[in-house]
């Protein structure tokens, strides 16, 4: 996987992690509550981020239903900041048998070949009618990614302080403004939750359907992708912002990375990313198993007329029959 997919996956995966936080450790419902004068109390810590984790998984089920555009941009900086490369990458974002699939439709402001667009496309395909052909394996693997978040998810109160910040007026409206600092005598209970020691954030929950609209994470450690693949370095800054639109809840909208990061060691960049998520709409893959499916369906319907129109025909014709013997019998 190249590095600038890897930061940018990786900011994703670590925001909706953030966001599903479940509700907080024990002592920390009753944080600090910020209410300014002649102000009405504001809700508990607690019932804040149960409403957030429910609407979050809403979220969730939702998008697995969709299909969205997601529009990469990649910058790399020189030591004074100046840009001295540019990419630029279109895709294609679907959920596929429990797992996000991109297909790359542009690089760099130029759409991809038709042979080349016909090939991921046949990528997809192929995806499906594994999901299809092994339902079972299909399932214990979207069920293993779900524990792993889960996972992920119920050691957040325990790996970081929550504190509820008070009220806040934003461009999304009323929100609730909530920080999250790494405690520092947490241990992590396997290697994959080590991250969390190497994270900080804050987010922004709406006051009205407590939607996560935003969220900040800063990296306080070097974070490793391998032995030696690919490091994070300290400083790095991620913001990631939500939206709903007419017929979805909240979905990713915007992300924003800026980081310093090494390749095999020896290869230092420093990347600005930009990803822009639009476009979303009601998605579901064809495969030729369900083409031929819903042919043969087809076919059987369209028999099945046939027969009625013949009986119907023929009921007609005896009909017709009877009443030509009972005027013969009357004459």
């Amino acid at each position: 996987m190249k590095l600038r997919h890897t930061i940018t996956a990786a900011g994703l995966g670590w925001s909706l992690i953030f966001i599903a936080a479940p509700r907080p450790a024990a002592g920390q419902a009753a944080a600090a509550n910020p209410t300014a004068a002649g102000q009405p109390p504001l809700p508990s810590l607690a019932v804040i981020l149960r409403g957030a984790r429910r609407a979050q998984a809403a979220s969730d089920r939702a998008l697995e239903q969709y299909e969205w555009r997601e529009r990469e941009r990649v910058e790399y900086l020189r030591g004074n900041g100046s840009v001295s490369k540019t990419e630029t990458r279109t895709y294609l974002v679907s959920t596929v048998a429990g797992r996000e699939f991109r297909e790359l439709t542009e690089k760099d402001g130029k759409p991809l070949p038709a042979k080349k667009r016909a090939a991921e496309r046949q990528k997809l395909l192929r995806r499906a009618e594994w999901a299809e052909r092994h339902p079972r394996k299909a399932a214990k693997r979207k069920l293993r990614a779900e524990r792993r978040r889960k996972q992920f998810r119920d050691a957040i109160p325990q790996a970081f302080h929550l504190r509820l910040l008070g009220k806040r007026e934003s461009a999304q409206g009323c929100v609730y403004a909530i920080d999250a600092q790494p405690r520092r005598h947490w241990r992590a209970p396997n290697k994959s939750l080590k991250l969390l020691q190497k994270i900080d954030g804050r987010f922004w929950v709406a006051c009205r359907d407590f939607q996560v609209v935003a969220l900040r994470l800063r990296v306080l450690k070097t974070i490793s992708y391998g032995w030696l693949i690919a490091r994070i370095e300290p400083g790095a800054r991620m913001h990631l912002q939500m939206a709903a639109g007419q017929h979805h809840p909240a979905f990713p909208a915007r992300l924003t990375i800026q980081a310093d990061a090494r390749l095999l060691i020896f290869k230092h960049y420093r990347l600005r990313t930009t990803v822009v998520y639009d476009h979303y709409r009601p998605f579901k893959v064809t495969t030729k198993a369900q083409s031929a499916k819903r042919r043969a369906q087809s076919a059987k319907r369209r028999a099945q007329s046939a027969e009625r129109k013949a009986q119907s025909a023929e009921r007609k014709a005896q009909s017709a029959e009877r009443r030509a013997q009972s005027a013969e019998h009357r004459a």
